[in-house]
């Protein structure tokens, strides 16, 4: 996919998203093809965005605080990228468990193209970091994970709710989680220097 057809797949997924879920449900992409495709892009995003606010930031100080600044978008990029490929494991193997017929790869897709408003709101807000609000579009992402269930997954009816809010807690502290890790990791870098 290239990002002429990211942005439109994008696009139709936040204005028509259970047209788009079906379309996504026909191709069958693997979860390599998905992460090349749409979680690099947009964890490429936030962390380009990440190292534009920081320069923004930055632009008095001495040249050799741009190293952090590379490093700090090196692991916003992370962020995204392990947080996304964790959940999107995990909840295939909850949508596993509750219906033995769900593929990993629509699991994984579900997930991936559900966090897209997530996604292009923590990049504004990397950008902008006083429009810390714009995060409540986020919460764009927990309806599309909804639309998404019944065309992706095959979770019964009396299931879903209890599948969709595991998995919005998976998503959620996995972010937290792997933000404080790398967070730590990157003060640790920072103390060696």
């Amino acid at each position: 996919m290239n990002i002429r057809e990211l942005y439109f797949r994008s696009r139709n997924l936040l204005i028509k998203p259970a047209v788009e879920f079906k379309a996504i449900a026909n191709e069958n992409q693997s979860i390599k093809g998905l992460n090349k495709s749409l979680v690099i892009p947009f964890a490429g995003l936030v962390g380009l965005s990440e190292l534009l606010g920081s320069i923004f930031i930055h632009l008095s100080s001495p040249l050799d605080s741009y190293i952090f600044v590379f490093l700090s978008a090196a692991i916003v990029f992370l962020i995204v990228f392990i947080q996304t490929y964790f959940s999107g494991k995990l909840i295939a193997l909850l949508g596993k468990n509750i219906n033995s017929n769900n593929h990993k790869e629509s699991a994984y897709a579900l997930v991936a193209y559900s966090q897209i408003p997530f996604y292009l709101a923590l990049a504004f807000i990397k950008i902008f970091p006083e429009l810390i609000f714009l995060i409540i579009f986020g919460i764009y992402s927990i309806y599309l994970l909804y639309k998404g269930i019944d065309i992706l997954l095959k979770i019964p009816l009396i299931r879903k709710m209890q599948f969709l809010i595991l998995s919005v807690m998976i998503m959620l502290v996995l972010f937290i989680t792997v933000s404080e890790l790398l967070t730590l990791l990157y003060l640790k870098i920072i103390e060696l220097f």
